[in-house]
């Protein structure tokens, strides 16, 4: 009897800890997307396309994370990117949409529509998106959001004219 309880405890805090990312409070729908604004006073628009499109090339290194539309004229870059989360049981293909808007030496780096699928589980990878709700998971991808905003930030400020 000990020995099924135990199991059974196990079981439980195995499943709540792979499973806490994705599950739990919801959160607010606006933490969804993020927008960043950069003022680059001396480069200029041109030069910011040209710097942003080859961040996002150098940045993003995962087979899904591909750039799906540019239109330099526009100042218009926008894409899909991806990074891995988890822990020793879980872990998550987390996508989102990635757009890059460059107009009067200003730069807006926007992320929206995070999604995620289980890459690894022992249940098995799992192979559709699903939209990403709970209050943990927004915040691992706005931390995700912030580093690759300040990734972005840190190159051009530091690119060669």
């Amino acid at each position: 009897m000990k020995k099924l309880i135990c199991a059974s405890l196990l079981a439980i805090l195995m499943v709540s800890n792979g499973c806490g990312l994705m599950s739990g409070v919801k959160a607010d729908e606006t933490l969804r997307t993020m927008d960043v604004i950069f003022d680059y006073p001396n480069k200029t628009n041109d030069q910011l396309y040209i710097l942003a499109n080859t961040w996002f090339v150098e940045y993003f290194n995962s087979d899904e994370s591909i750039i799906e539309f540019q239109d330099k004229e526009n100042g218009k870059i926008a894409g899909k990117y991806t990074f891995q989360h988890g822990n020793d049981i879980y872990y998550y293909m987390i996508k989102q949409t990635i757009s890059i808007d460059i107009k009067n030496e200003k730069l807006k780096l926007r992320f929206l529509n995070p999604v995620y699928k289980t890459i690894r589980s022992g249940e098995g990878p799992t192979h559709d998106y699903k939209p990403l709700l709970s209050q943990k998971s927004i915040d691992v991808a706005r931390l995700e959001w912030t580093k690759a905003s300040k990734s972005l930030d840190t190159y051009i400020k530091n690119a060669r004219d």
